[in-house]
């Protein structure tokens, strides 16, 4: 799949992960960003939550398992603090946001 056909799911698939209201943005990084993926690759999405969300791990697991299904790949989903302060810059400066609210 090219990066087009990724956001474009992506986008799609959105629009019915559960706790979507938690949500304030979703973004692509990683390999289908650097035009690099292979048939293995996963999915690496970038999650922020809105302040006032409360979700924990069971709840952003439900989201990953959500998009998993619609997107027929693994998927990778984490939020900006849990990325490595050493990868974090990078990850941040690539990151093309798909979703925002």
């Amino acid at each position: 799949m090219t990066k087009e056909v990724i956001k474009s799911q992506l986008q799609q698939a959105v629009k019915s992960v559960p706790h979507k209201d938690a949500i304030k943005s979703i973004a692509l990084f990683g390999s289908y960003i650097n035009g690099q993926p292979t048939e293995d690759s996963d999915i690496d999405i970038l999650i922020d939550l809105r302040p006032e969300s409360q979700l924990g791990f069971f709840e952003l697991y439900d989201i990953q398992e959500s998009l998993e299904m619609r997107l027929g790949k693994t998927v990778d989903l984490l939020t900006p603090q849990a990325l490595s302060q050493y990868i974090r810059p990078q990850v941040m400066k690539e990151a093309e946001t798909i979703y925002e609210r």
